[in-house]
């Protein structure tokens, strides 16, 4: 195509005569800014169909992204070709930004909520309290105060006074001062009453990715446990126990910082059950199912709300 009205630095011939094009190259900018466009929307363009096609954003490893969390949470973690990683990106859980998760949270909302073809509703939107963002990691806690990273532990006037949180995947929870006991424990009191089968009876799988622990917990009060736990103290899960051995270093010295008993390299048990009478347990190098009569360790833990 050719522009007689404009200057270029193509050179076209038409008819025996010389004429300036108006078109040339992209720069290598040029196409980087043309492929971000395109990206923002989904998009990209395939240089051999000559056509566009669709696009997803999948980070680096140890890069971060943000996704929401079962509870509608905006968090942010680290990419380490984890299934749980995996999964996210494949569902379209996976965003470069907190922008960008927070605009499909509120889309995924608006549907829950039959749309917002009211007025009111969209208002509503518009002043809707954002959540705090709590990256994937180890925290101190101080009663009244918010939570501060332990790698920023320099901005923690009290360390003795802290707590221990971990959060995890949109998930927080306190890690007790120590074990419930100093000696390994059944799970089970020599008078159970479980259940023959139950939705709470889960596979590895279904074990490392529950973060109910409150409802563990009750789960196997019911059926009796072989220790008194307080009523406000829970039984951590299997995936709560797995992101606990994750940060496991992180975790022990902020525990040690806080005047508490780091975590044994032993078997804990998690409030995660298999059946009757076997439950999961993480023995801070690998899951293990054992019956609820053998002896492992237990750690409580409370739940955290921000």
């Amino acid at each position: 195509m050719l522009d007689c009205g404009c200057d270029g630095d193509g050179l076209d011939v038409k008819g025996g005569d010389i004429l300036r094009s108006a078109y040339r190259l992209a720069t290598p900018s040029e196409v980087e800014n043309f492929h971000e466009f395109l990206h923002k929307h989904q998009k990209d363009w395939d240089t051999e169909k000559k056509q566009l096609v669709d696009w997803k954003w999948q980070p680096e490893i140890e890069e971060y992204y943000y996704y929401i969390s079962s509870v509608g949470k905006i968090s942010r973690t680290t990419y380490l070709d984890t299934n749980s990683d995996r999964a996210s990106c494949k569902i379209g859980n996976c965003f470069r930004t907190a922008e960008e998760a927070e605009e499909m949270a509120e889309k995924y909302k608006q549907l829950l909520e039959g749309g917002n073809d009211e007025q009111q509703d969209r208002e509503d939107a518009k002043h809707e309290r954002i959540e705090p963002i709590v990256e994937d990691g180890v925290y101190l806690v101080e009663n009244g105060f918010k939570p501060v990273r332990f790698k920023d532990v320099a901005g923690v006037q009290s360390p003795k006074k802290c707590n221990v949180m971990v959060s995890y995947h949109g998930h927080q929870w306190i890690v007790a001062k120590e074990d419930l006991k100093e000696d390994e424990l059944p799970l089970l009191s020599d008078d159970p009453h479980p259940e023959k089968t139950s939705s709470f009876y889960k596979n590895m799988i279904e074990a490392l990715n529950d973060f109910d622990m409150k409802s563990c917990t009750e789960h196997l009060r019911k059926a009796g446990l072989a220790f008194e736990l307080d009523a406000d103290s829970y039984i951590p899960t299997a995936g709560q126990l797995a992101a606990m051995f994750l940060y496991r270093k992180e975790l022990n010295e902020a525990l040690e910082m806080t005047g508490s008993t780091p975590m044994k390299e032993n078997t804990y048990w998690s409030s995660s059950e298999i059946a009757a009478f076997g439950s999961w347990g993480v023995s801070f190098n690998s899951v293990y199912a054992y019956g609820k009569y053998n002896g492992n360790y237990v750690r409580p833990c409370t739940a955290f709300e921000l």
